[in-house]
């Protein structure tokens, strides 16, 4: 991040982490009909990773339910922002 606000490049960085700084207008977002899916995998998404079972625990579906309902889909850092000039 602080090398694409120096103006080092591009960089293909999560929306989470530049989602101020594209708000604020210090980073201009490009590619954006690049299919993000095309990156590799991993690196791409919060894994929530418990063993497999025929019913989840309920600690577990509480904490997923919580989770989806705190970041939401799409997650708030990925929704935009009133300010923001499309």
């Amino acid at each position: 991040l602080e090398a694409a606000l120096g103006g080092l490049g591009i960089a293909l960085l999560p929306s989470w982490l530049t989602a101020e700084a594209i708000s604020s207008g210090l980073l201009v977002p490009i590619l954006e009909d690049w299919d993000a899916q095309m990156a590799p995998g991993p690196a791409r998404a919060i894994w929530g990773v418990y063993p497999p079972k025929k019913v989840v625990p309920p600690k577990v579906r509480a904490f997923l339910t919580f989770y989806e309902q705190r970041f939401g889909k799409p997650p708030y850092w990925e929704r935009t922002h009133p300010d923001r000039i499309e």
